[in-house]
């Protein structure tokens, strides 16, 4: 039994700037005001990708997650589970990295 479960490995990944890569739909939510305190005036700035700051931000971003989740189960053959932007393989060790390698692309 031991030398069966010593043949599979097990790996996480991470989307980096999760929120950023994400697309949104109504991008005039992702404007925000801050008060420069040299001028005295309010800037404006467009907060690229997703605004973390959204009441459905949380939802939304797993629906991507859970997406990307099936995806890999459905058309690669991955052994992947998600919780919010974190994913974790589990993959046999003759495959050498290779299904995590997947994920990341």
């Amino acid at each position: 039994m031991s030398g069966s479960l010593s043949a599979l490995l097990a790996g996480t990944e991470d989307i980096e700037a999760a929120y950023r890569r994400m697309p949104c739909s109504q991008p005039w939510y992702t404007i925000f005001a801050i008060l420069d305190p040299t001028t005295s005036q309010v800037v404006f700035f467009r907060l690229q990708g997703f605004n973390f700051g959204l009441k459905s931000a949380v939802v939304q971003f797993n629906r991507l997650s859970a997406f990307m989740c099936r995806d890999g189960v459905r058309f690669l053959a991955l052994v992947v589970t998600n919780y919010f932007d974190d994913f974790c393989v589990v993959e046999p060790r003759f495959a050498l990295g290779g299904p995590q390698a997947l994920l990341r692309a």
